[in-house]
């Protein structure tokens, strides 16, 4: 039972901290929509223009920063660490070597983020460049795109966690309450077989006293 209620507390502990994670991610995720719509410039036919600058790159032309993105990712390194390598409308785009094991052999593979100012790295297609200019290009752009559907996506996560959280509190309560009942009924068990044993002494002790009085030569015994 003790156990059971550790793990229902422990679970319980766990969920509440999701939460307030949630929800943590969600007020940073809105400041990061807010700096983006301030910031980004929209054309004429309402499309998102993309002031795409990258480092030690003096251009913004789509071939010419595709085939600079196509070079980091081919030759880039950076040990798992986060690497910055240009900004796009306040945020910082970074790159991230990652390793894996394919086939019994390391594989390394560079991932790509937008990062603002709360610590949020954004993401696009598993963080993979894509191989066309225009697209590879607009991958960072992409990725601060999705804020909105991330937002939505979190916030259902925190309804719901705030949904289940009473129910876990209720039934951890009611296992707390069932575990007292059953050791107050234990007490009354014992302090019951406690009364009965000591009712049961005195006829013990009259029954030896008996059995030694008979074993006595020349002593009269009277039984009632």
């Amino acid at each position: 039972m003790q156990k059971l209620e550790s793990k229902m507390f422990s679970l319980i502990e766990k969920t509440d901290l999701k939460n307030v994670s949630a929800k943590e991610f969600i007020f940073r995720m809105k400041d990061d929509l807010e700096t983006l719509k301030s910031k980004v410039n929209i054309d004429k036919e309402g499309n998102k223009l993309n002031p795409l600058k990258l480092d030690k790159l003096d251009s913004f032309d789509v071939k010419t920063l595709a085939a600079k993105l196509k070079q980091i990712d081919e030759t880039t390194n950076t040990h798992g660490e986060y690497y910055k390598i240009g900004e796009l409308c306040g945020f910082k785009l970074l790159v991230k070597t990652e390793e894996s094991m394919k086939e019994g052999m390391f594989a390394k593979e560079n991932r790509f983020f937008v990062e603002g100012d709360g610590c949020v790295k954004y993401t696009y297609n598993n963080g993979r460049i894509a191989n066309e200019p225009k697209l590879a290009v607009q991958y960072f752009l992409h990725a601060l795109e999705k804020i909105p559907s991330l937002i939505e996506e979190y916030e259902k996560k925190t309804e719901k966690i705030s949904t289940d959280l009473p129910v876990l509190q209720e039934i951890a309560t009611s296992s707390w309450k069932k575990e007292n009942e059953l050791k107050e009924l234990k007490n009354e068990l014992f302090a019951l077989d406690r009364k009965i044993q000591l009712s049961l002494k005195p006829i013990d002790q009259s029954e030896d006293k008996t059995e030694k009085l008979e074993n006595k030569p020349n002593t009269k015994v009277f039984k009632l």
